[in-house]
């Protein structure tokens, strides 16, 4: 039996809410492009839009380009999702635990990037024009990307402190 059994129950709750808000960002994010009008675009898209629409194969570049976010977001989520389950075992600071906090650290930093990635991809995507033979290129970094390596930047330390918090425990243990 955990010996945090409020520890546990929160685990296991935020493991659902995790993965359910994973599912609906991952339907919303892949039918958008092919079902939905401008109110469900990303703001990027809707500014560079063209007026009579978009075409398939914008529509199918603006899902590939999607996918990059939510790559990363998948391998945020399934390091979450370890922690969890560690927590919901009773493991708290166990063996894998420092790893497992710089992974989602990793996660988060990915993350980041993928939101700036993707802002300048998206705008690339529908500014180019072979008539024209040009294209757009922005840079897209927002305070929230610049937030998201803030973060994943101190939980990837707080991963090797909490190895390091370990290895010093076993040292000093076997002196004990």
């Amino acid at each position: 039996m955990p010996t945090n059994l409020q520890l546990t129950h929160a685990s296991r709750r935020l493991r659902i809410l995790s993965w359910t808000a994973g599912c609906i960002a991952l339907a919303i994010g892949s039918l958008r492009w092919f079902f939905a009008d401008k109110g469900w675009l990303p703001p990027a898209v809707v500014a560079w839009m063209p007026s009579d629409g978009l075409s398939a194969g914008q529509r199918i570049a603006g899902f590939v380009v999607e996918m990059i976010p939510f790559a990363a977001a998948l391998y945020t989520l399934v390091a979450l999702n370890s922690i969890c389950a560690r927590y919901a075992r009773g493991e708290i600071f166990g063996p894998r635990a420092g790893t497992a906090y710089r992974s989602l650290g990793k996660g988060v930093l990915c993350l980041g990037v993928a939101n700036a990635l993707y802002t300048t991809m998206i705008i690339a995507v529908f500014t180019f024009s072979l008539e024209k033979r040009a294209i757009v290129l922005g840079f897209g970094l927002s305070l929230a990307d610049l937030y998201l390596l803030i973060v994943g930047g101190a939980m990837m330390m707080l991963g090797h402190v909490m190895e390091e918090a370990r290895r010093l425990h076993r040292e000093n243990s076997e002196f004990v």
